[in-house]
């Protein structure tokens, strides 16, 4: 135990700040949450959590969805044993891990500090690791190790990290000397509690945010005047607070904004890290607030759904109050986005004249099709499925009349998704639900069937049994192979139908003309062999809406059973 002491001793002394920092606040949510051990999960979780890293570049470079693998860890980590009152351990895999990446670093990369980088390519390169990756997030088994290995030294290089690559021959005692001095620096709340908002945006392609112009130029106005620049952003749950504020940093990311707001960096606020337990709310409150008041570089600070920082501890009043100082001084520009105006204002005559309230409602019906047509090419592209303008004009109107207690543009995005999810389950080779249930239905009685047959050769008399489920099993073979005909039927004729959409829109390919009339007319119209069919059909995506909205409608199941679209075939 002596020697596994010591060893740890010395790996920690290895990882450079960031990985450091992801350790220290893995430990922090293991002890809160009741966790026996540190997992590979939990130490993933907090190393996402930070920006501008080598873990991050690479999940860019590879275009890995970061939400998505923050998802799955999130599930990997739920399933832990939890309840440990006594002393944090860390687990043998990742204990593995830190082994692993200690070799890479220090024999393959010639670096004394173990950077997050190291930790990515040690999941993916070490056996017992890799196998535990396909279990926990399959998502990181996307990125090809070769690949990874040729391009490691470049991607980094993009990195914020700044441990170099190679150092000069030092003995040991001199890099643990360094890495210990490094490790007392003190850690920027700034860095570590937000999320440069500006930076992500500059680094990657996005859309401009649509429906939401006369807002964003409003916010901008108010940004750029010398006094009463802070912002309160209210609006119900869903109506595209935060989208609004993303088309703001957008513009200033690109430069598409006024002098004075030149070079000026939004920085959210990670509410992540304090809702996983992070003591102090108020502590970190204020040392954010202090550090943006000193800061060098212009920065905004924005705090998403503030009401979620009270926690129960926290009233939302003393968050107003801590920041008075710092806005009676005009030295922090805040953006605030709430469901309703903090009652602090109301009382502070002096405090409510350093904000302007901006309400963002909920858009028309008109404006929030707009805003889901610049979705389209998203959701295509993530579920492999062709979305019609009547698909899009249904989530929204359906959405819009029946779920009445969500928010447009939220509940259509939210709808829409959903209905891609299930079209795109369907045909890329989902067994359909029947075929499904009676595949179960003919393994249940082949495992009756087996034990009371080898019942029957140690004497007990099960003749008129097993000649039942005899006959059971025959028929439902019979009635398995109609299904799994009628399903290839089903995915030729969409196969088909792919094949031929795809010659029309391609402008090197057949164009519509010299499609032949006869095939034409019989794809689009014969649906006689595909009575009640189990694949959604391509341009029928407003029946699949209308089912995903009925499916999440507040309504009395004979409301439910009625279709809620003219086209509805099935």
């Amino acid at each position: 135990m002596t020697f596994m002491s010591a060893e740890l001793k010395s790996l920690f002394t290895k990882l450079n700040p960031v990985c450091h920092k992801a350790f220290e606040f893995a430990a922090d949510l293991c002890v809160v949450q009741g966790y026996y051990t540190i997992e590979i999960e939990h130490l993933l979780q907090k190393l996402l959590d930070q920006s501008d890293t080598d873990m991050q570049v690479i999940l860019r470079q590879y275009e890995i969805s970061i939400p998505k693998l923050k998802w799955e860890l999130a599930r990997a980590a739920e399933k832990c044993q939890r309840g440990n009152d006594r002393t944090l351990s860390l687990a043998p895999a990742t204990l593995t891990l830190l082994r692993e990446a200690w070799l890479m670093t220090s024999l393959q990369f010639d670096c004394h500090l173990i950077r997050s980088g190291a930790i990515l390519l040690a999941i993916l390169e070490q056996e017992s690791l890799r196998e535990e990756a396909i279990k926990r997030c399959p998502s990181l088994l996307k990125i090809p190790r070769e690949s990874l290995q040729q391009e490691w030294h470049k991607l980094i290089k993009q990195s914020g990290e700044t441990q170099p690559l190679a150092q000069d021959t030092k003995n040991s005692d001199d890099k643990d000397d360094q890495a210990d001095s490094t490790h007392k620096t003190p850690i920027s709340a700034i860095e570590h509690y937000t999320i440069d908002l500006t930076h992500q945006l500059r680094s990657k392609p996005n859309e401009p945010v649509v429906g939401r112009e006369s807002e964003i130029r409003q916010i901008i106005d108010i940004l750029t005047r010398q006094s009463q620049n802070n912002l309160i952003l209210t609006g119900d749950i869903g109506v595209g607070k935060s989208t609004t504020l993303e088309g703001v940093a957008l513009k200033m990311a690109k430069g598409e904004v006024p002098p004075s707001l030149q070079n000026v960096s939004v920085r959210v606020l990670n509410k992540g890290l304090i809702s996983y337990g992070v003591k102090g709310t108020e502590k970190i409150i204020e040392q954010i607030s202090q550090e943006l008041t000193v800061s060098i570089k212009p920065m905004i600070w924005f705090i998403d759904d503030i009401q979620t920082l009270i926690a129960g501890n926290t009233p939302l009043n003393e968050i107003i109050y801590l920041l008075k100082p710092a806005l009676e001084r005009r030295t922090l520009r805040v953006i605030i986005a709430t469901e309703r105006e903090p009652k602090a204002l109301e009382k502070e005559a002096a405090l409510l004249r350093q904000f302007q309230v901006i309400r963002i409602n909920e858009p028309s019906e008109a404006t929030a099709i707009k805003m889901l047509r610049h979705r389209v090419s998203h959701l295509e592209k993530h579920h492999q499925v062709r979305l019609t303008n009547e698909a899009v004009s249904e989530a929204v109107r359906l959405s819009h009349r029946y779920l009445s207690k969500q928010r447009l543009p939220e509940k259509a995005i939210s709808v829409l998704d959903a209905a891609c999810a299930k079209v795109s389950l369907a045909q890329n080779g989902s067994t359909p639900p029947k075929l499904e249930v009676t595949l179960q239905h003919i393994a249940d009685l082949q495992a009756e069937w087996r034990i009371l047959q080898r019942e029957q050769t140690m004497g007990h008399v099960h003749k008129r049994r097993l000649e039942q489920l005899m006959a059971e099993l025959k028929q439902l073979e019979s009635q398995k192979m109609q299904l799994e005909e009628r399903w290839q039927i089903e995915r030729d004729f969409v196969s088909k139908i792919r094949q031929l959409e795809a010659s029309l829109v391609s402008p090197q390919k057949k164009t519509k003309k010299d499609i032949q009339p006869a095939e034409d007319n019989r794809l689009s119209h014969d649906n006689s062999p595909l009575p009640q069919a189990p694949l959604p059909q391509p341009g029928k995506d407003n029946t699949v809406i209308a089912k995903q909205v009925a499916d999440n409608n507040p309504l009395s199941k004979a409301e439910k059973t009625t279709p809620l679209s003219p086209s509805n075939a099935d």
